[in-house]
């Protein structure tokens, strides 16, 4: 067990903020603390925290039905769902570094959401983990969570790539 200090904390903190880090590396750490968060979950969730993940999910997914699409409502359900389930692998500072880095990606990334056919895929892939929780699959739930986090990148990097219209 180690503490950090409080000052190098806020360093840190600010740092990713700010951005000074680069999506590739966020994207890194998302599968480093993402994958065990589902693999654990699957492991140790509780009837009610599976019902609180298929309420996230619905939730979203009923956003994602609408027309038009609110991107921003779907970027915060989508953010929420993925910390409902990192909630669900019982570990308190995984669930604090995780929400911290969600928020970053949040705020230093547009939405790859709107990228054509990846809200769909999106949509499709969280199901997929999801079923492994439910099936208490830890190993699906975990290969699952990496082909999404990887499916995300591709997808910003794309993203990256296409012509200013």
């Amino acid at each position: 067990i180690f503490v950090l200090d409080e000052q190098e904390g806020e360093k840190l903190r600010d740092s990713l903020k700010a951005a000074q880090h680069r999506i590739e590396e966020l994207f890194q750490m998302r599968e480093i603390l993402e994958a065990p968060a589902v693999e654990w979950a699957a492991e140790r969730r509780t009837p009610e925290q599976l019902q609180e993940m298929r309420a996230a999910a619905e939730a979203l997914n009923q956003a994602i039905a609408q027309d038009p699409i609110d991107f921003e409502q779907v970027r915060i359900l989508d953010m929420n769902f993925h910390l409902t389930v990192v909630k669900s692998a019982h570990n308190h500072f995984l669930n604090q570094t995780l929400g911290t880095l969600q928020e970053i990606m949040f705020k230093s990334m547009d939405n790859t959401l709107k990228l054509p056919g990846r809200i769909d895929a999106s949509e499709h892939e969280h199901g997929l983990i999801l079923d492994a929780i439910e099936r208490q699959d830890p190993i699906a739930a975990r290969l699952m969570c990496i082909q999404h986090i990887h499916n995300a990148r591709d997808a910003w990097f794309k993203y990256l790539r296409k012509p200013n219209q």
